[in-house]
């Protein structure tokens, strides 16, 4: 259902379901409260109002992240990091969407991304900084060069020397930069290139780290076999070495080397190696970064687990109870004035001072944006494929850690004010700001994949991608497929998106079986005209107007189904690309997101709007318009925009 529609008709579902009466049972379960990231920031409590007393907890400690409105303002995720590098005062972080850039001084951060139109060119696997400042940067789509100072990327591939351009580890050795990929290793030392693989001469591919010791060796570690090591002249193997595939290499004490794996903590004192587990006090199994401090102290970040520290036959954990944001920690490196920046994936960054953590300023829990909608105190909720976030008065709240699934794709609120989190692939998660409640296919749902979410006098409605609807009315759960719907609903075609109308329509985009809508009287029917038109019934997304007109997004242009209607726009009308992936209306007026940016058709006129005018990417996937005239555009890879402006 889109947002913009909430403040017309709050009212008149309010009356319609008090006089039914559905609402009576309405309860909450005794959880866990939301836990709100340190760094999230606190900011003014939410208004009340007599239908919607959801309220949301602050945390005040720290000073806004962004400035005042501006007419186009973007936002990016801090999340999703892989690996972080230190260089000078700024620590760099690789995410599976470009480049962040924090200031240790300050805390404000740049995201840097390449103007290559690739997915795999932004999924940072690996970063490494440069002895005169630049960047090196491995990713699925090769090695990257980041001159200091500068912003582009120089991408270097296999047809200048690499073994593969899946590049897993990079790594600087007294001058000499070492690259680990798929098929091989690499060597750069004055500008020329030399590559190694399993032809001539390496023990083994598949590099996942590489590590330098204390004596200037040179060490790797392949996916499925022991490490290895470079003498300077030939490739040597370490023999009944107890893990394979080790994530991390790092230098210890007197020439020792410390090893991340799924089976603990390596530590190898160059004749023997010792694994550390649970059993002897590591918080987690899985390590995922190791970092050896001046005094021989190792820092040991695990997957989900928090971080351990060692030293001397003495353990310590540490967890979100000492202010960790998160559990899963990819990275831990040094910072100014002696202190230690860990990198969570998913919850940003914190900085180690006075013995607790402090989370570092973050953004939306995700770029790949895939649900908006604006709640009755006047907040937006964004769904990613990371989690949710809830955006209030410049300030940013994300609840990822409390959903059972953090693929959301559908957000509702219910008449008091409680939002509805529909995920793919973990049901439905209901949360009042104080207490949450997770539904599944055991409570009632056709599947715990959602697509979709709304709210009609009779109820609640999530939207599956193969598994039909299913209402909840407060008290049952109703499931609509097939079978009971005259075979409009059919499980052969996805469901892409779902939406309600002004007149209480329920409408449902398929992929491939066009568009089906369902009367408030219960008559369900199929928009039978679009499947020629549409190249097989190809529907991105659907939304009513204020005329009753409803608006429809196809692969084949811009569809306007008015009084059994239909009328269709391309891009010879004005239309920015005829794939239409996103739909929402703003009175009269149509706002629709494609490959190549976003239009908006305003009576009979046209515009369009690009990166050049301030979105953030020309992919436009979601489009949600709040009842005060914002716009906002969530795109498929780099995060979000809001556009202020008529």
């Amino acid at each position: 259902m889109r947002s913009h529609r909430w403040t017309k008709t709050l009212g008149v579902l309010v009356l319609g379901l008090v006089c039914a009466g559905v609402w009576a049972s309405f309860s909450w379960a005794d959880d866990d409260e939301l836990f709100v990231l340190p760094g999230d920031r606190g900011a003014p409590p939410p208004r009340r109002r007599a239908k919607a007393k959801a309220r949301y907890k602050k945390d005040s400690s720290l000073p806004p992240i962004y400035g005042p409105p501006k007419e186009w303002q973007s936002f990016r995720s801090t999340a999703r990091i892989t690996c972080a590098v230190r260089l000078g005062k700024f620590l760099w972080a690789g995410t599976e969407s470009g480049l962040i850039r924090w200031d240790l001084r300050s805390g404000g951060y740049r995201f840097y991304v390449p103007k290559i139109k690739r997915a795999d060119a932004r999924d940072v696997l690996s970063i490494a900084a440069g002895p005169k400042g630049g960047l090196w940067v491995g990713t699925r789509f090769g090695l990257a060069w980041l001159k200091r100072g500068r912003s582009r990327w120089k991408f270097f591939h296999k047809k200048h020397g690499l073994p593969d351009d899946r590049v897993q580890a990079v790594k600087w050795v007294r001058g000499v930069l070492w690259v680990g990929t798929k098929r091989g290793v690499a060597r750069r030392r004055r500008g020329r290139w030399k590559r190694w693989t399993v032809r001539n001469g390496l023990p083994s591919g598949d590099i996942r780290a590489i590590g330098a010791d204390s004596r200037g060796r040179v060490w790797f570690s392949p996916n499925i076999t022991a490490p290895f090591y470079w003498t300077g002249r030939r490739f040597r193997k370490v023999r009944k070495f107890p893990v394979v595939g080790a994530t991390c290499i790092v230098p210890g004490k007197r020439g020792s080397l410390w090893l991340c794996s799924d089976q603990g903590a390596v530590y190898y004192n160059g004749r023997k190696a010792r694994v550390f587990t649970v059993d002897h006090g590591l918080a987690g199994i899985e390590v995922q970064s190791i970092f050896v401090d001046p005094s021989g102290g190792a820092w040991i970040g695990t997957k989900r687990k928090g971080i351990s520290y060692y030293k001397d036959g003495r353990w310590v954990t540490m967890n979100r109870l000492h202010g960790l944001p998160g559990l899963n920690v990819k990275a831990i490196v040094a910072a100014p004035g002696g202190s230690l920046v860990a990198a969570t994936f998913l919850s940003g960054l914190a900085r180690y001072s006075k013995s607790r953590w402090q989370r570092l300023p973050v953004g939306i829990v995700g770029n790949r944006i895939q649900a908006i909608t604006d709640s009755p105190d006047g907040a937006v909720w964004v769904g990613t494929a990371s989690g949710v976030s809830r955006y209030f008065q410049g300030y940013w709240y994300n609840l990822t850690p409390i959903l059972p699934h953090p693929d959301v794709r559908a957000l509702t609120f219910d008449p008091a004010g409680r939002v509805w989190i529909g995920t793919y692939g973990g049901g439905v998660v209901r949360y009042d700001g104080e207490k949450w409640q997770s539904f599944d296919v055991m409570n009632g749902l056709a599947s715990n994949k959602i697509v979709g979410a709304g709210l009609t006098p009779e109820g609640l409605w999530f939207v599956h991608q193969h598994k039909g609807v299913t209402l909840f009315n407060g008290k049952t759960w109703k499931v609509f497929r097939g079978s009971n719907t005259n075979g409009v609903l059919s499980p052969t075609y996805p469901v892409s998106r779902m939406a309600v109308d002004s007149k209480f329509r329920l409408w449902i985009a398929t992929k491939g079986g066009g568009l089906v809508v369902r009367h408030p009287g219960g008559r369900w029917e199929k928009i039978a005209e679009l499947r020629s038109g549409t190249k097989y019934g190809v529907v991105y997304d659907v939304a009513g107007d204020a005329s009753g007109r409803v608006w429809i997004g196809t692969k084949a242009g811009l569809y306007r189904y008015d009084e059994g209607k239909l009328k269709r726009f391309t891009t010879n009308e004005g239309l920015p690309d005829n794939r239409v992936t996103a739909v929402a209306t703003e009175g009269d007026k149509v706002w629709v997101g494609t490959p190549k940016g976003v239009g908006c058709l305003d009576g009979l006129a046209w515009r369009r709007f690009t990166r050049d005018v301030g979105l953030a990417s020309n992919d436009v996937a979601f489009i949600g318009v709040t009842p005060w005239g914002e716009k906002w555009f969530g795109t498929a890879l780099d995060g979000l925009t809001i556009y202020r402006g008529q």
